[in-house]
């Protein structure tokens, strides 16, 4: 399998289209009758567009192909006996393949996800000058405000690595800004890790300088939290109560506790409904990690873990740090919440798990 170099500028256009329908429907979508089963509708057009015409384009014996398979069997075969599946959730699931291939048969162009990352970040600013409150600005929690940060800087760091350029180290210090006014704190330590180890690995020159500057602007941003309440307000709430007892803890353990009452739950998931201390979130496990066994199954559960740990070990091998922190930064932050498997951030999840199969053969010429 040949990466084309050139391709149609179209294709470009993809990924900055389904991330634009994506954020409209937690934006507008429930403001507008109709309008979030529009943009759904959409979004998930375009990822399944994706799917069908790319997975064509792979070679006879390519791995990718048969894993997706497995993937979708995995999903078939535990569909007639969970309780956990939505009809939307049925389309959802495979969607975010058709995405995550994109960049493993074109090289994403630099300026328009350098320029996708600076919009995303003037679109928060927006609320900020207004004085908007970060819950306000879309339908579901404010945590979604990470999410989106890191779906298009995330594509961004993936451009430069392409391209053999670096990432934006202002993109990554605006990120953090937002993050710290959308107050949580798994966003906050993800941005925060990656301000400093993005720079680190992709060898910058004046490295300390720009370390030190850094450093400067997040005491500055955190301090201002204290000064000025009409943006930061919720900051120093939650920061005076991170010691508050964690009720995703709480969840996590019900959840296992449960699952391992009856085979039936180890093998298809664990009915949500099941779970009591998740009636006070709307059945939202917060875990990226409990959906990946409630959607996937154990043998789905299975294979991707396995596969997020062949990733890592052949990022080390190949010296690939930057995939490697970004994929750990990406599940780091759906180990909290509810954004993969599936979720928005399955696109860059699966990208970075497809990378080290690229080049793999089922058949041995």
């Amino acid at each position: 399998m040949n990466k084309v170099k050139e391709p149609h500028i179209y294709v470009q256009f993809i990924i900055p289209a389904y991330f634009i329908f994506l954020i409209s429907k937690f934006a507008i979508g429930d403001s507008i009758p109709g309008a979030n089963a529009l943009f759904t509708s959409l979004f998930v057009m375009m990822g399944y567009s994706a799917l069908f015409l790319l997975l064509r384009r792979f070679t006879k014996g390519a791995i990718i192909p048969a894993f997706v398979s497995l993937l979708v069997f995995c999903v078939l075969f535990i569909v007639p006996f969970s309780e956990n599946y939505r009809l939307v959730d049925f389309f959802l699931v495979f969607n975010y393949f058709g995405i995550a291939l994109i960049p493993i048969f074109y090289t994403l162009n630099f300026k328009i996800y350098r320029l996708l990352a600076y919009l995303t970040i003037c679109y928060f600013f927006f609320f900020i000058i207004k004085g908007t409150v970060p819950d306000e600005v879309f339908s579901i929690s404010r945590n979604f405000i990470s999410v989106v940060l890191l779906i298009s800087v995330g594509f961004h760091i993936i451009s430069a690595t392409q391209n053999n350029r670096k990432p934006s180290p202002l993109i990554l210090v605006l990120a953090l800004f937002v993050a710290v006014w959308g107050v949580g704190r798994s966003g906050i330590f993800s941005f925060s890790v990656l301000l400093v180890l993005i720079p680190l690995l992709s060898n910058y020159k004046f490295l300390y300088k720009f370390l030190l500057i850094s450093l400067i602007l997040i005491l500055s941003i955190y301090a201002y939290t204290y000064f000025a309440d009409s943006i930061f307000y919720t900051a120093l709430y939650r920061i005076e109560n991170m010691g508050a007892e964690d009720v995703r803890e709480t969840m996590n353990q019900e959840y296992l506790k449960t699952t391992f009452t009856s085979l039936s739950n180890i093998i298809f998931g664990t009915p949500l409904l099941d779970i009591e201390s998740l009636a006070q979130v709307e059945y939202n496990p917060h875990n990226s990690f409990i959906r990946l066994h409630i959607f996937y199954g154990l043998f789905g559960f299975i294979i991707i873990i396995c596969s997020i740990i062949y990733a890592l070990i052949k990022y080390v091998k190949i010296g690939n740090y930057v995939f490697m922190v970004l994929l750990m930064v990406l599940l780091f932050r759906s180990s909290v919440d509810s954004t993969a498997f599936h979720g928005p951030l399955d696109p860059l999840i699966f990208y970075l798990l497809f990378m080290p199969l690229k080049n793999i053969k089922l058949v041995k010429r």
